[in-house]
């Protein structure tokens, strides 16, 4: 995946493409249907690496290859849970790195290259209905705090926060476009309902003035992509840009971002739960805010900022999209010039697979490419 998003947006870098190439044959955990642990991921980078070599006899062997394992396992990938302790029908899990949402977001990536018709609705719809239904049963049965909650800020169904931040997860990747293509909109309003009230716990963890913040900051000691509240952030972001009316989703994803902010200078270095992937939610809400607020001016001595948007009045003022930018250049910045010695120290923890684009310097080296050229900057794997 380094190697591909090396090449992008010009696609000119053919020793990249070359030796990306290379890593096409390897066998992955047959048990694992995702992007990032199976099969399916091989299959995609295969057919999207030959797709840009022009070597459409192989792109669509991979691509064959793709829906030939998706369609056999779709029994079992649209399967719901039984109970409350079937957290993994079938034996696969709905998450990003490992399950459903995982292989829906290798979907998304070979759609983006290769056409939407590439992967037929047919395929995709049964597993986003199946997260979607799975999210909405664990709901109900995990969080029953959700039922108290008044009618005007209840959403409509609400999803557990594990699941539906990969429930938006797999939304908002497709730039706005669920995998299903034109999905119901109830359900699109379900999943905008309860984007800000998992917006609103996250920044509550942050806010270190009040009581309840202060508890919250307590018992949620986890600020990463993995848990807590840069995954959310980076969610809702691109929740607000499927959804531009929505002025309080990206409000609510700036919120979190701020906590980010004061508590996301890691001890690991990695993407999912270090410094490198907290950095990519400031390039979310960077580009994020670059799109929805193109109007927005700050001036000094008291003036106002001037938005552009219905919700205007019950939204607080945003920072505009060169504060975001600035945030991750500071992050990125302090690992690249802190890295080693910190490490040195055993201040920093590089992973146990210290190459690895998840834990390790392979995520990293993305992240700078990306910081280098925030306009085509997304988290590997998650975003597009």
């Amino acid at each position: 995946l380094l190697h591909v998003t090396c090449t992008l947006p010009s696609n000119q870098n053919s020793s990249c493409i070359k030796s990306a190439d290379k890593e096409t044959t390897f066998e992955a955990p047959q048990n694992y249907y995702s992007f990032f642990c199976g099969q399916p991921g091989i299959f995609a980078l295969g057919a999207v690496i030959a797709h840009l070599q022009q070597c459409q006899h192989d792109s669509e062997n991979f691509l064959r290859s793709f829906l030939d394992l998706v369609t056999d396992a779709l029994p079992a990938l649209s399967q719901r849970p039984s109970s409350p302790n079937d957290i993994a029908p079938a034996g696969i899990p709905y998450e990003l790195l490992y399950g459903r949402a995982g292989l829906l977001w290798a979907a998304l990536f070979i759609r983006k290259y290769l056409g939407h018709a590439a992967v037929p609705d047919s395929v995709c719809r049964p597993i986003l209905e199946a997260i979607i239904a799975g999210g909405r049963f664990f709901a109900q049965e995990w969080y029953p705090p959700f039922q108290a909650m008044s009618p005007t800020s209840r959403p409509h169904s609400p999803t557990s926060p594990p699941h539906s931040r990969h429930q938006k997860r797999r939304k908002d990747s497709g730039g706005g476009q669920l995998p299903g293509g034109n999905y119901p909109s109830s359900e699109e309003r379900r999943l905008a309902a309860a984007a800000p009230v998992v917006g609103a716990a996250a920044a509550a963890a942050g806010d270190a003035e009040g009581g309840a913040g202060r508890a919250a900051a307590a018992a949620d000691k986890l600020v990463q992509w993995c848990h807590g509240a840069p995954g959310v952030a980076m969610a809702l972001a691109n929740a607000a840009m499927a959804h531009p009316s929505r002025r309080d989703l990206l409000a609510a994803a700036v919120a979190a971002g701020e906590v980010v902010w004061q508590r996301g200078l890691l001890r690991k270095m990695g993407v999912c739960h270090g410094i490198a992937g907290n950095t990519y939610v400031f390039l979310s809400l960077h580009r994020a805010t670059t799109a929805l607020c193109p109007s927005t001016t700050h001036t000094t001595h008291g003036s106002h900022t001037s938005h552009s948007s219905r919700d205007e009045a019950t939204t607080p003022e945003l920072p505009p999209p060169s504060a975001h930018l600035h945030r991750a250049r500071a992050f990125a910045a302090f690992l690249l010039a802190h890295r080693q010695r910190l490490a040195d120290a055993a201040l920093l923890h590089c992973g146990d697979r210290p190459f690895s684009l998840m834990e390790g310097l392979g995520g990293v080296a993305c992240l700078f490419l990306d910081v280098a050229r925030p306009e085509h900057a997304g988290f590997p794997g998650f975003e597009l």
